[in-house]
């Protein structure tokens, strides 16, 4: 790079949801590659590991209108006296005030992306058409992570203002950990929040297969719905064999010692939880919502089932614990079948962005 360039991450956390931690390992990569990054989190919840300088933004903008004011006008004054070139938005955007003060306030005079990482595009652009069409307009770029997700936007909003940059899997994950669980486990990750994540349909599916009660399974998470769950796993008898636990660090030595990972959500984007376990080699069940089919490629590296079928979900549960040489196949081609989202090939991805927005 023949001149160093300054980034800003905006996020709401660096803890708990897969797009708080691409956005971590975003920050990883590109100071990797020579970038001075700073990362803006709008709250104070740190756990994911990151690279670059943090502003807390949560422990200075209190709980008053003047003290946030306040906060607010010297994070602005942050912004330009350090004289960012790029500014990447991770944020949802659901509120079309607040939208315009960002991107007429906070973000004036430099270069922005919003990056959107969910199919549900309510998430991202607020209802007020106006503002969603200057978003798209005012921004350098809209940044999907996913290829459904960028089609939609064409269509919805008519515009070409929009590519793709898959989520990318962090370098530093490592290749071998030494398995200390016989025959594995289910495994599943994410935000204990039902309306999107649809634990309940796991607890239905594992009720009704033939590996109830036999087979344990490991929910790592935390969330609003953590007490509707565990009341359903004591409901349903299989206590002694589902257990939720909350965040670890340590999630790579969870997903190598499981059988596969389960993904039963209602909606996704480019979910991270898909990625990172076959990154490691752990094949993948997953349930057929919009941001899973660029991902499970059919009985290849998992299985691809209907979703809101627990009967489906359960035979599928049954399959990639039961049929070695299913398991072996996907198992054998889990790695390789995300080898094009390691660090170093997304981060050419950004950086031809960056390079290119700057030169116009």
């Amino acid at each position: 790079m023949y001149q160093t360039k300054k980034v800003c991450l905006f996020t709401v956390s660096l803890a708990n949801g897969g797009a708080e931690k691409s956005t971590a390992v975003l920050s990883k990569i590109l100071v990797q590659k020579g970038y001075i990054v700073h990362i803006v989190s709008l709250t104070d919840d740190i756990k994911y590991t990151y690279s670059g300088k943090l502003l807390n933004f949560g422990l200075i903008k209190g709980n008053t209108l003047r003290s946030k004011a306040r906060a607010f006008i010297k994070l602005r004054k942050y912004l330009k006296e350090n004289n960012f070139d790029y500014i990447i938005d991770n944020r949802a955007h659901q509120l079309s005030f607040r939208e315009l003060f960002y991107m007429y306030y906070l973000y004036r005079g430099i270069d922005f992306f919003y990056v959107i990482r969910s199919n549900d595009l309510s998430i991202y652009f607020p209802p007020i058409k106006m503002v969603s069409r200057l978003m798209i307009n005012k921004a350098a770029r809209i940044i999907s992570v996913s290829k459904g997700i960028e089609m939609q936007i064409r269509t919805k909003f008519k515009t070409n203002n929009v590519q793709t940059i898959y989520n990318p899997i962090e370098e530093t994950v490592p290749e071998q950990i030494p398995a200390t669980e016989n025959n594995g486990y289910i495994l599943f990750l994410g935000r204990l929040e039902d309306d999107v994540k649809n634990i309940s349909l796991l607890l239905s599916a594992y009720n009704a297969s033939c590996i109830r009660n036999e087979v344990r399974v490991k929910i790592f998470g935390e969330g609003k719905d953590k007490a509707m769950l565990q009341y359903k796993i004591e409901e349903n008898g299989i206590a002694d064999f589902v257990k939720i636990y909350p965040f670890t660090n340590d999630i790579a030595t969870q997903i190598v010692n499981a059988r596969f990972l389960v993904l039963c959500s209602h909606f996704e984007g480019f979910p991270r939880a898909l990625i990172e376990s076959l990154a490691l080699g752990v094949p993948v069940v997953s349930v057929n919502c919009r941001g899973t089919e660029e991902i499970v490629e059919n009985e290849v590296n998992g299985l691809l089932v209907e979703n809101y079928n627990h009967v489906a979900l359960a035979r599928a549960m049954e399959r990639m614990y039961y049929d070695e040489e299913l398991y072996a196949r996907c198992q054998k081609n889990s790695k390789q079948s995300v080898s094009h989202l390691h660090g170093d090939k997304i981060v050419h991805q950004w950086t031809a962005l960056l390079q290119s927005i700057k030169q116009k």
